[in-house]
């Protein structure tokens, strides 16, 4: 009762503000846009503990394993403002790494590195 599954939202900003806390137990990920999204908007995250996420600091998200370990992060950070508002703050400085420029230009960068070897 306390979840709403939207489906594809096209304001995606409106969609980050209207949560609190951002939990993410996907089984299977690329990289994780969407957690960066999640960070950049100030929410905490709770994670699946994937190799996938390694690039993520451990002090900056939660991860679980299980449904339970997922249970027990939700509880923590709804019982624990402090930690909420500090992962808040931690967040949008960290998601600044991957502005879409910035990322560009490492793209670029390794696809001419790529084309330059044939």
């Amino acid at each position: 009762e306390n979840v709403v599954f939207t489906g594809y939202v096209k304001d995606i900003v409106s969609a980050y503000a209207a949560g609190d806390i951002f939990v993410f137990p996907s089984l299977s990920e690329t990289f994780g846009y969407v957690v960066l999204e999640a960070l950049a908007s100030g929410k905490p995250v709770i994670v699946r503990d994937l190799d996938v996420y390694s690039w993520l600091p451990k002090n900056l998200v939660l991860r679980a394993r299980t449904d339970e370990n997922f249970r027990k992060k939700l509880k923590l950070l709804i019982d624990d403002a402090k930690l909420r508002k500090k992962l808040s703050r931690m967040g949008p400085e960290f998601a600044k790494r991957f502005e879409p420029k910035k990322v560009g230009r490492k793209l670029v960068e390794a696809f001419e590195e790529i084309l330059a070897y044939n």
